[in-house]
């Protein structure tokens, strides 16, 4: 379940600071170090302690330590600040690609009965169509009658790749390591 973010006076305070929102932006590619962040942002290394730990007393960041290295990430209240409906947009991609996918299923459905439905119940042209199908010549109306079920299905299984971009790099930031070398 997300957690749901009350912004009281602490937070604002530490949010106050252009630098503290910088970041926090720094923070949402990857954790880093002190060091990381003073290179990119180019602060000194006690400035940046003194912000970090700012965030860190309202819970917008966290240290952990890896071998000998500190490094500091966003908690689940820092992403969901810079990002607060991320999880929404998930579940709404997910939402629209289940019912791109039913309805390419319904359509194709309805293609296939068309198929074996009697010709005298179909239009001229559509009979016609049919006749020149039987004689060796391409069935037009039946391809025109898959492109509807196919573009639906090909909706479904670009925002399901969407929702699953989504998801992986949220997962991705969440059980990041840094890489160690093995000499330490």
């Amino acid at each position: 379940m997300q957690e749901k973010v009350t912004l009281d006076r602490k937070i604002f305070e530490a949010l106050a600071s252009e630098t503290r929102i910088n970041i926090l932006k720094s923070l949402d590619e990857r954790p880093k170090t002190i060091a990381e962040l003073s290179r990119e942002l180019k602060f000194s290394k006690s400035s940046l302690h003194e912000h970090l730990s700012k965030m860190l007393d309202v819970g917008l960041v966290e240290k952990q330590e890896y071998s000998k290295w500190v490094y500091y990430r966003l908690t689940e209240k820092g992403r969901n600040i810079l990002h607060p409906h991320e999880r929404t947009k998930i579940l709404v991609l997910l939402s629209l690609s289940l019912l791109s996918l039913a309805t390419g299923i319904f359509e194709l459905s309805k293609v296939s009965k068309l198929g074996t439905t009697k010709v005298k119940y179909l239009t001229y042209a559509t009979r016609e169509a049919t006749e020149l199908g039987r004689k060796g010549a391409i069935n037009h109306v039946n391809i025109c009658s898959y492109a509807l079920p196919i573009v639906l299905l090909a909706i479904c299984v670009s925002l399901l790749y969407l929702t699953y971009r989504m998801w992986r790099k949220r997962e991705r930031y969440r059980n990041w390591r840094p890489e160690i070398p093995s000499e330490y």
